[in-house]
């Protein structure tokens, strides 16, 4: 019998003479066996070819997961209908190279993304400043520039067009000019580019406005119009053009004249400057002017004086007789129709809803509402809508908000905000004096002398009477605020005494002590104990620390005086220049410094004492407004606080924003409610309106309104950016397969970034980061991790050092493949991800919740300089609560959020609530568990204010007029338990309970050992 190694390759048998199969590798056989095949061929004789979706020797290899229609040449692997999107061709196993994407990897990416790398199947990518899109291919909007063109251009731009990148103004305004047209032109230098100059003819130091020329003093004698061009008109002269010529002037020139050779129309009488008689004089008359009479003339020229003197006077008198008719006339019209305007003041009238109340819509048809905006009221008409036959344009009803700032966009806004007048008349002598000057924090900002706190002098104590602060009024007119900058080194002990003198119980701080590596205000209050500032003790007696603000109760004593106390409240959240990431806290902080009565005036400060100040005294005299009149007029708010202080509410942004916050602030009115209550609002709440809705209704759609993503998704024409542009991060090719639903995703501003720690990693997951009652970015809200995102579950967890998971749904994990195995199996059986090893402790089994221990191996990535080849390992320990079922018990979910309270209160780490879509049972426990801490710390409630803030963050959260009901039963249940149930980490009291928490199957007893008494 022949073999391989007797015959030479292709032939066997006994004489090697029969010929191998064809395909056999190398031609080798044995008795015509193929000792293996040939690419592309399988079979003991190799004669079939490779099946579809296999290639190779003995057809052993498949092809490339990545092939488009999955099947390769037999024989090289090489994809015959190319590559899917990503994947290199010939054989589709390797990922594009850098910079480039798509079919067969035949797309660049775009130059404007960052690193010039994007998504391999896509082409998406992080964009360079200047640059939006999935693909970076899209230059920023007119008006925007920077990062994500998130960067509004500088007003002073013309047409606030920029350069897309950096920002610089493509072009400036007449009178402007520099990168950012922040700089006006040079003296004597006016128009666009400042490349005109003001005329000679301008008078006092010859200036003119930078934008049109007009002189800013009045003209040299001679000389008329804005720019002082234009001589005066051929029978006047003088200063102003205000004096006509003699009437003994010739009036045309003598024949015999030089002057009459010149054509000149109309003819010039006298000159424009002197006022002498160009052609001479009349008859009778002599003198450069013609004044004076000859004497030859004197007699005989009294009779043709007299005669147009008498003219004169007569036409005089019937002028003033008849001007007096005139006005008499028009001021009865004035009594009925206002302005004499009659059909539009009565429209404004009616329109901006100066009346009391609301008129009743018996038919419950909705009245479009109307606004009258334009023309401005001038600095003196500023009044409050305090009584209805104001008529003021600007006002509108506060029932009309939400319409009117859905239907205004920005531009309209900053050409509101351009029109707020500066008080032109008011000095400020006093705060630029020698002795003063340095005591204010910026140049710019000095207290008008009118308005300005005066402190008790004391010559032997080297103490003057200035401090940089105003007295600023309320909507009623009386001096309810001092608005002032936040104390520096060198007025704090200034600051101290006006508290001191004029016995100040409530501060407003809306500053941090640092901000962007700058000090925007001196500490004024000690940390612990006492601390002295000047004459003064300032002790800190208690502070109460919330998510966004601290309220501080401070005593200040003087030797031989008694003590005063005063609290502060410190809003903690709110950049210089900029606003607060939500209108929500802002006007949950008004409402609690409204809650503190005072009779004397509240300090208000920030760091200049303008901006944020401003903003927020004109959010309290607003809601004041509402609450008054039902009418809210931000315009002449806006300009009253101007009166009295410059720059208050300092930004169009902070404008914007100020309309925003009253919209928040008007949908809460009348919507808080004591614990004892709660019974007598459900039942208010379920009483109908004039319209026929529940006001149930009316609150939970005002609520979902102001939340839901269309308030932020208007185009240019609207009030914001595209619905896109809050999710770039979230619709990417890349993170699209992260989402179980694509209509609940999370805002970029509001997603927690996870950190890279693997190649390939990204930093996405579907969740939101919200806060608790304490913190402002405690807590998170997320979907239950599908198979593909467990070890991002987890990354979660670790890296924000979370120890308690509070899950619903996850009893659907047997019917629903989309959830992912994220526990442990057993306590023999660690689960591992990643970077991160979870193992399972006790586990015990209630008949509406089990709860589980699990204990964390983290391997955290070593430091680029770390000597140690030792990997540092942190160990964590969490609790996982699981909720059990999918129908909503009142009763059993409120022990269970009792409970999960408890464990809150015992633990220092983050928590996360997670349910199927993220938002549902998971937004529903963390609203409840939010409402219940305001319960017990304020012994009240209002629930718009914590759903809204809620849902602003995750809009899907509540998503249902019966869960919204299901809020308040909730509360109504917890109120009348006399607090059977937990209070803030309190034990459960016993009998009064169904015991839900019993354990029915302990692996460790001693899990509940303080959970009753």
């Amino acid at each position: 019998m022949s073999t391989t190694a007797s015959c030479p390759a292709g032939f066997y048998g006994p004489n090697c003479t029969d010929p191998c199969p064809q395909n056999c590798a190398d031609g080798i056989c044995t008795n015509g066996i193929c000792k293996g095949c040939a690419p592309g061929w399988k079979g003991f004789k190799c004669d079939k070819a490779c099946d579809f979706g296999s290639y190779g020797k003995d057809c052993k290899r498949f092809c490339s997961y990545q092939c488009s229609i999955g099947s390769c040449d037999a024989v090289s692997g090489a994809c015959t209908g190319g590559c899917i999107d990503g994947f290199k061709p010939p054989n589709c196993e390797d990922v594009c190279d850098e910079g480039f994407y798509g079919n067969n990897c035949t797309s660049r990416c775009s130059s404007h993304c960052v690193d010039k790398t994007c998504d391999k199947v896509v082409g998406s990518c992080s964009c360079e400043p200047g640059y939006i899109g999935d693909t970076c291919n899209d230059a920023c909007q007119t008006g925007f520039h920077g990062a994500n063109c998130t960067e509004t251009c500088s007003s002073n731009c013309l047409n606030q067009s920029c350069n897309n990148v950096n920002g610089n103004c493509l072009e400036c305004p007449p009178g402007k000019i520099g990168n950012l047209c922040d700089q006006a032109c040079p003296q004597f230098k006016f128009g666009k580019g400042c490349t005109e100059s003001c005329s000679t003819n301008c008078g006092g130091d010859k200036s003119c406005n930078s934008a049109d020329g007009g002189c800013l003093s009045p003209c040299v004698d001679g000389y008329q119009s804005s720019t002082c061009q234009k001589e005066c008109a051929p029978n006047t002269f003088g200063a102003g053009c205000q004096s006509n010529c003699s009437q003994y002037c010739k009036t045309e020139p003598d024949p015999a004249s030089t002057l009459a050779t010149v054509t000149v129309s109309p003819f010039k009488i006298c000159h424009n400057v002197d006022g002498r008689c160009l052609a001479g004089c009349q008859s009778g008359y002599e003198g450069e002017t013609c004044l004076i009479a000859s004497p030859s003339s004197n007699t005989a020229s009294a009779g043709v004086i007299a005669g147009p003197i008498i003219a004169i006077i007569i036409l005089l008198i019937v002028a003033v007789i008849g001007f007096l008719f005139w006005k008499k006339r028009k001021s009865k019209t004035e009594n009925v129709f206002g302005n004499g305007r009659a059909t539009h003041n009565l429209e404004a009238v009616r329109t901006t809803g100066l009346q009391s109340k609301a008129p009743d819509n018996s038919r419950g048809q909705k009245k479009k509402p109307t606004y009258i905006i334009d023309p401005m009221p001038s600095p003196g008409d500023v009044t409050y809508p305090n009584r209805a036959d104001n008529g003021n344009k600007t006002s509108i009803q506060a029932t009309d908000l939400k319409e009117y700032v859905r239907t205004h966009n920005k531009t309209f806004f900053e050409e509101q905000f351009k029109k707020i007048p500066a008080n032109a008349s008011a000095t400020t002598c006093d705060g630029l004096s020698v002795e003063n000057k340095h005591k204010n924090r910026y140049k710019n900002i000095i207290a008008y002398d009118h308005s300005r706190v005066h402190l008790k002098t004391n010559v032997d104590k080297n103490q003057g009477d200035y401090i940089n602060a105003s007295f600023i009024k309320s909507y009623k007119n009386d001096e309810k605020f001092i608005a002032s900058q936040g104390p520096n080194k060198l007025i704090i002990a200034d600051f101290v005494r006006m508290l001191w003198e004029y016995k100040v119980d409530k501060v407003v701080m809306l500053t941090n002590l640092m901000e962007e590596g700058k000090q925007k205000c001196e500490q004024y209050w000690p940390d612990d104990h006492e601390v002295e500032i000047g004459e003064f003790k300032v002790k800190l007696k208690s502070t109460d620390t919330l998510a966004d603000f601290v309220i501080r109760k401070l005593e200040i004593s003087k030797p031989g005086e008694s003590s005063h106390f005063c609290t502060q409240f410190h809003f903690t959240c709110w950049p210089d220049k900029g606003v607060p990431p939500t209108s929500w806290s802002l006007v949950d902080f008004e409402q609690r410094v409204s809650l503190f009565p005072t009779q004397s005036p509240v300090v208000v400060h920030c760091s200049a004492g303008v901006g944020r100040s401003g903003t927020f005294i004109a959010l309290h005299n607003l809601i004041g407004q509402a609450k008054e009149t039902g009418c809210m007029d931000f315009y002449n708010t806006v300009v009253k606080l101007r009166q009295d202080r410059v720059n208050m509410v300092q930004t169009v942004e902070q404008y914007m924003f100020l309309h925003e916050a009253a919209l928040v602030a008007v949908i809460c009115l009348d919507t808080t409610v004591h614990a004892s209550g709660i019974q007598d609002k459900l039942r208010h709440l379920e009483s109908k309106t004039s319209s026929g809705q529940t006001f149930f209704e009316k609150e939970f759609k005002a609520v979902c309104d102001i939340c839901a993503d269309s308030r932020d998704t208007t185009d240019d024409e609207g009030s914001g950016g595209s619905i896109f542009s809050l999710y770039i991060n979230s619709k990417s090719a890349g993170n699209k397969v992260k989402n179980r639903f694509s209509n609940i995703l999370p805002k970029d501003k509001c997603r927690p970034f996870l950190q890279i720690e693997l190649k390939d990693q990204g930093d996405y997951i579907n969740a939101v980061t919200v806060p608790s009652f304490t913190k402002s970015k405690d807590q998170f809200i997320t979907q239950l991790p599908l198979p593909t995102t467990v070890n991002d579950f987890w990354r979660l967890v670790s890296q924000n050092s979370a120890t308690l998971i509070i899950a619903f749904e996850l009893d659907m994990k047997d019917n629903d493949t989309t959830i992912g195995s994220y526990l442990p199996a057993s306590k023999s059986e660690p689960l591992h991800c990643g970077s991160v090893d979870i193992r399972s402790g006790p586990v015990t089994k209630c008949s509406c919740w089990d709860e589980q221990t699990l204990y964390l191996t983290i391997i955290k990535k070593k430091k680029p300089k770390a000597q140690s080849s030792i990997a540092n390992i942190e160990e964590q320990t969490v609790t996982h609560l699981q909720f059990k079922g999918t129908v909503i018990n009142t009763q059993k979910l409120l022990e269970f959020i009792l409970y999960s309270r408890s464990h809150i209160s015992r633990k220092t780490g983050r928590v996360v609530y997670t349910c199927r879509n993220g938002a549902d049972f998971s937004g529903l426990a963390c609203v409840l568990s939010l409402l219940l801490d305001r319960m017990d710390h304020d012994h009240s409630i209002t629930v718009p204010l914590v759903v809204g803030a809620i849902k602003s963050i995750r809009p899907q959260v509540i998503p249902t007029l019966e869960q919204y009901k299901t809020v308040y039963s909730l509360l109504k249940l917890y109120s009348e338990s006399d607090r059977v149930y937990y209070n803030l980490g309190s034990t459960l009291k016993k009998g009064k309970i169904n015991p839900a928490y019993e354990p029915t199957d302990k692996e460790d007893t001693n899990i509940y050992v303080n959970s009753r008494v």
